[in-house]
């Protein structure tokens, strides 16, 4: 019977996936296989299929779930294929195909860089790790994407020249104005956060340095990281406070301390905003570094410490939420996936509806979130081993 319905399940992947190129373009990528699966079961038949199998073991209902979002995520589309080689990427471009976007709405999101552009920490450059500048710039420019938060990015002078490198090419391949801005702690070889912006599409002002992201008390104390905020004005009338953010890396007890600690912090930055800019529309994007804590008196794995991101925030006030992702991981080490990147709203800001999406992108939508074996995917070794993620908003001020 199983052997049945994963056949079944597995033909509506299929058929859902290339419906969703048909409604990407109106309902963005990451709504786009909600509908998708409605244009490829009868109606009638949907709703009851998809409640026999919640009905059923929980363990086989998640094996069954599983296979299908690996079909779903890893066939052959414009998804994959931009982050397949660079030469998929350029070609997708020379025929003029992009992520899609209605208009009316915005794309906001966030990507770890991995020590941009050296691929390793410190003064060095790893030739195999390094960034393929050329390429990143491609896949920004398929993304589609109006404002970017990036993570990992030195600021030593061969950085620097990296980054203007990305956004003449960007520029180029978009007909945009592509500006990066980073934060200012002075340590060159360190990670920073930064923000990539297409300012003609969005308008930036009053860029600020978030220290309370810092648990260290201080905003570029012991090698960790400030949040970076900028206010964002859209051309629809979206306007909000974006902050980029990569907290503290690690499993061990000490780690995650940290990490709660930043949360305090951006409580505290949520409110100072909201009180500042007279408006609670703020944005957090970056990476959280969700990864559990393998060493606490009761072990947590990644899910339990997002879950508990999720609790804390509903505790914030002013309230915020996490977006929820398409796809259950944004980075892989050591051959698995984890989900460590995200995108933050208050609740009270309408321009980013409950049934929004994070479109995840890279090599996790090309192995569907699943383990792997063998040769690496070709981008985690020449653009990051993290994944970026797209959100995509009302462009229209709903306060």
């Amino acid at each position: 019977m199983w052997l049945r319905v994963g056949l079944v399940l597995t033909l509506v992947a299929s058929v859902a996936m290339r419906a969703c190129e048909r409604f990407a373009a109106t309902v963005g990528e990451g709504q786009c296989l909600r509908h998708a699966v409605r244009a490829a079961l009868p109606r009638s038949d949907a709703t009851p299929t998809l409640t026999k199998l919640r009905k059923t073991s929980s363990l086989k209902s998640r094996q069954v779930n599983k296979r299908v979002a690996a079909v779903t995520a890893t066939a052959s589309s414009p998804a994959t294929e931009a982050f397949r080689s660079p030469a998929s990427c350029f070609e997708l471009l020379r025929q003029g195909v992009r992520a899609g976007r209605s208009q009316g709405m915005a794309r906001v999101g966030t990507w770890n860089v991995r020590w941009f552009p050296d691929g390793v920490a410190g003064d060095t450059l790893d030739s195999n790790l390094a960034t393929d500048v050329e390429w990143m710039a491609c896949t920004l420019a398929w993304m589609n994407v109006d404002a970017m938060a990036l993570a990992e990015v030195k600021s030593k002078p061969r950085s620097l020249a990296a980054l203007e490198q990305l956004v003449s090419r960007l520029d180029a391949l978009t007909n945009g104005k592509h500006t990066v801005h980073l934060d200012d702690c002075p340590d060159e070889n360190g990670q920073h956060v930064a923000w990539l912006v297409n300012e003609q599409r969005v308008r930036v002002a009053d860029w600020q340095m978030h220290a309370p992201l810092n648990p260290n008390g201080d905003a570029c104390a012991g090698l960790l990281r400030p949040g970076l905020g900028v206010n964002l004005r859209f051309l629809g009338g979206l306007d909000l406070h974006a902050v980029a953010v990569h907290l503290k890396s690690g499993v061990e007890a000490r780690d995650i301390e940290l990490r709660r600690g930043s949360f305090d912090g951006l409580e505290r930055v949520l409110q100072s905003v909201s009180s500042r800019n007279g408006d609670a529309d703020v944005l957090v994007a970056g990476d959280f570094n969700s990864m559990g804590c393998s060493s606490c008196p009761t072990v947590m794995r990644s899910a339990a410490e997002t879950s508990w991101l999720d609790n804390r925030l509903r505790a914030f006030r002013p309230q915020a939420r996490r977006i929820p992702s398409e796809l259950g991981c944004s980075e892989y080490y050591r051959q698995q996936p984890t989900l460590l990147d995200h995108v933050l709203v208050t609740s009270a800001m309408r321009e980013a509806p409950l049934d929004t999406v994070a479109s995840v992108y890279g090599h996790c939508r090309e192995l569907g979130c699943e383990a792997y074996s063998g040769s690496e995917p070709l981008a985690m070794g020449h653009l990051s081993d993290h994944c970026p993620i797209v959100v995509t908003l009302l462009d229209q001020d709903l306060d």
